[in-house]
Order: structure tokens, then C-alpha cells, then sequence
């Protein structure tokens, strides 16, 4: 159980879980000639929020990059719904995920409607071009993600966390089972951290989306999450429940850190409390 940012627990009993199923089997994945990943392998829960955390280099943001085909693996396959991505059309493909990478950049003068407009691109072809159907999904998405009223603004006129919002609609407008986000509240002060998350947390709940996402933040990432992938080197060295998984030993290992794990008072999920390096604690 979880909670909202009003209190409420969130539920992860999902009656109607998605069809579209994610994972990986036993790839590996790099750049040139360094490797990153080896022999990995991973199911993403259908209809659950799943974070990937772990140190700066460990290998998160390519196991995304993997997960959704921007980067490719150099053995063993990732597949949707049991097929390998190589065998999956593009089209197939932006249908069934929604992506939104780290720093989104958007064409000088874009309009936010006009952003948001383009997560339908998937859906035309030289037959159809652009229906009845698709504004009503626009707009549904900008109403989700609370940006109605700036759909005539300027994407390089909005605030960093109002950005994040547009990108998330834009995502949204792709109408897909699965939601991949990697590190979506990098830049963002603590607040609109939190309300991207929110955010993030209450589409997950309303529409049984499966999100998998990248975030820094340990606490955000235990809070928000219904099953966390910890890895460590390239590797994954623990996955599960938050509240199962979460300890100080864990988290020396993987991060160096010295930390207690409390409960959190506002949730049923992990809190973790620094202690830092050159501290004791007492009692």
C-alpha cells in the first residue's frame, strides 16, 4: 500500500492489470566498447509503478534506454508482450509505450497543444491523418496532466516543473499501456517533485497504466513506488516491495550509505533517514 498526496492509500490490487507485458532476457547493453550490462534479465509487473535506483553509473538510465529500444542490446533480447522488440514495428511500438526521456527538447516556439498533439503521431498514416477522436485525446491529456489553461503557451516560456507536465501529456497522448520516464524530476526543486509524482502516481492508479521510471531521490522512489529494481554495476542486486527490501545494510552496499529505515509517518512505505559518515547515532 501506498499513499497519494492527499493521504490516501493507494491501492496495488489491480483486477484490470494491462495485457502488455515487459521484460528483459539476458542482455547485455553498452556504448562502443565499454560494456554496461551483462546478462541481465527483468520482468516489469503489468499495472504497477516500478522504479530503477541505484549510484550514478550503474547502469539505470540504460536499462531504460533498453527497455524501450533507444539503445540497443548487444545480446539477448528485450520483449513486448513475448515478442523481441527487433521483430516489433516502430509503430507497434510507440502504440504500447510512451516515452519521456531526460531533457526533453522541444523545436524554438512550439506550442504547448501543438507538443501534446504530436503523442499522436503513431495513431496517422497517409489514410488517416488527424481525427475527431485525436483532439479529444489532446485534450483529455492536457486536462490529466493539469495544463489545459497553458495550451497556448510556449514551451520555453513555462516553469521546469509545468515543462515536465507537458512532456508527461504529451506522453499520455499516445494512449499506451506503459509509461517509461527516466529521471523525470531531475531540475526540479523538492515541491515540483513532488507534484510531478503526484501526478505520475495518480494517473497509475486512475488508468492502471504500468510505469516504469528512473529516479535519484531514495525517499521519492520508496514512497511512489509499488516495486523497486536496485542495481549495482551494471546488475541488479535486489527487487521487490519497497517495504521489503529497503535496509541499511542494502543501502550501504549498493550506495556507501549509513542510514536508518524507519516508517514513514504519512505511509506504510520505507523512510530512510541519513545518518552520514562521520556520525553515531545513539538509543
Amino acid at each position: 500500500m501506498g499513499i497519494s498526496s492527499t493521504g490516501h492509500h493507494r491501492s496495488t490490487d489491480h483486477p484490470q492489470q494491462p495485457a502488455t507485458g515487459l521484460r528483459a532476457r539476458h542482455i547485455s547493453v553498452g556504448y562502443r566498447d565499454t560494456q554496461v550490462i551483462d546478462d541481465l534479465s527483468l520482468d516489469i509487473p503489468p499495472g504497477q509503478v516500478t522504479t530503477i535506483i541505484g549510484p550514478n553509473g550503474c547502469g539505470k538510465s540504460t536499462l531504460l534506454k533498453a527497455l524501450c529500444r533507444l539503445l540497443p542490446v548487444t545480446r539477448g533480447q528485450v520483449e513486448l508482450d513475448g515478442v523481441a522488440l527487433t521483430k516489433t514495428s516502430s509503430r507497434r511500438l510507440a502504440r504500447a509505450i510512451g516515452v519521456l526521456p531526460q531533457n526533453p527538447v522541444a523545436p524554438e516556439g512550439t506550442i504547448v497543444a501543438d507538443l501534446v498533439a504530436m503523442g499522436r503521431h503513431p495513431y496517422r498514416s497517409w489514410m488517416r491523418q488527424w481525427a475527431g477522436d485525436d483532439g479529444e485525446v489532446v485534450a483529455q491529456a492536457l486536462a490529466r496532466t493539469g495544463v489545459t489553461d497553458l495550451s497556448e503557451r510556449r514551451i520555453d516560456s513555462l516553469s521546469g516543473g509545468q515543462r515536465q507536465r507537458v512532456w508527461i501529456a504529451m506522453a499520455l497522448a499516445q494512449d499506451t499501456d506503459i509509461l517509461v520516464l527516466d529521471e523525470p524530476t531531475t531540475y526540479l526543486d523538492l515541491a515540483h517533485s513532488v507534484d510531478v509524482l503526484d501526478l505520475v502516481d495518480t494517473l497509475h492508479r486512475q488508468q492502471q497504466r504500468t510505469v516504469v521510471m528512473v529516479l535519484h531521490d531514495l525517499g521519492l522512489a520508496c514512497r511512489y513506488s509499488d516495486h523497486l529494481v536496485v542495481m549495482k554495476n551494471g546488475a541488479i542486486v535486489a527487487q521487490g516491495d519497497p517495504a521489503e527490501i529497503i535496509t541499511p545494510e542494502l543501502l550501504s552496499d549498493v550506495f556507501g550509505l549509513t542510514s536508518r529505515v524507519i516508517d514513514d509517518p504519512v505511509s506504510d512505505r520505507p523512510l530512510i533517514v541519513p545518518v552520514g559518515r562521520c556520525r553515531t547515532t545513539t538509543g
